[in-house]
């Protein structure tokens, strides 16, 4: 009952040392016992990190917005948490920060994986992502082109080419993940072939990323078992069926 208590000081959102060592306890408590994160989530908490996590500010916010994405990364799975995540906005929030391009390469990696592990339990979160247009931005993330506007963050301490190329590996593996749940029950083969990219999930199916091609085969196998009769008939013309035998 008393992580109900911390609940009203996420509401002050100009004192950044206060909001750090809130979130650290809220982090660290979580991820040790699973019963913190129900408290929190009924005392109303998912809402507030929401917030934090559409807000900037100074340099201590940075470490905010980890702890944020660190609690939901941990507590996603547990009823109280996702319901909260998925009947809010909080899948408009994460798909938002994944897709900018300002934000810090761990954010945007961690809110697909947050994405990939929500769609993977709730229907309600893949109808929400697709409803937002969720499958022409996971498309973008596996097109592996570099990305426009991309804002170069000195403090990597690597060029602006090669924070292109991390960003795109990093967005790969999970951006596929959530195309294969999207694949599962959401009518997004128009989607699909309205931007041509049957070929570019079938060229992730062939990766040595044992990840990245798994992820894109489930993407594969989901299409070949739609009710549209025009992905069935794309697997079948296409060369991924020996490739699977063999």
């Amino acid at each position: 009952r008393d992580v109900a208590k911390l609940a009203p000081l996420l509401d002050h959102h100009d004192n950044v040392q206060q909001l750090q060592m809130v979130m650290s306890t809220i982090r660290n408590t979580s991820s040790s016992d699973e019963r913190f994160a129900r408290g929190f989530a009924m005392a109303g908490i998912v809402p507030k990190l929401l917030n934090l996590l559409q807000r900037t500010g100074p340099q201590g916010w940075a470490s905010i917005h980890t702890d944020a994405l660190s609690f939901f990364l941990a507590s996603c799975t547990i009823d109280a948490v996702r319901d909260a995540l998925v009947q809010g906005s909080g899948v408009m929030v994460l798909s938002t920060i994944a897709s900018s391009t300002e934000r810090q390469i761990s954010e945007i990696e961690t809110c697909l994986n947050l994405l990939s592990t929500l769609t993977s339990f709730s229907a309600d979160c893949r109808r929400s992502l697709f409803e937002i247009g969720g499958t022409q931005m996971m498309l973008e993330c596996i097109q592996m082109k570099p990305i426009a506007n991309m804002k170069h963050d000195a403090s990597l301490g690597i060029s602006a080419e090669e924070q292109q190329m991390l960003m795109m590996s990093a967005k790969l593996g999970p951006a596929l993940q959530v195309m294969a749940n999207l694949c599962e029950d959401q009518p997004i083969w128009d989607v699909i072939a309205d931007a041509r990219a049957e070929q570019t999930v079938l060229m992730h199916a062939s990766s040595k990323d044992q990840n990245i091609s798994l992820a894109a085969l489930r993407c594969v196998m989901s299409l070949a078992r739609s009710t549209d009769a025009r992905s069935r008939e794309f697997v079948l013309r296409s060369d991924v069926l020996p490739s699977l035998i063999g």
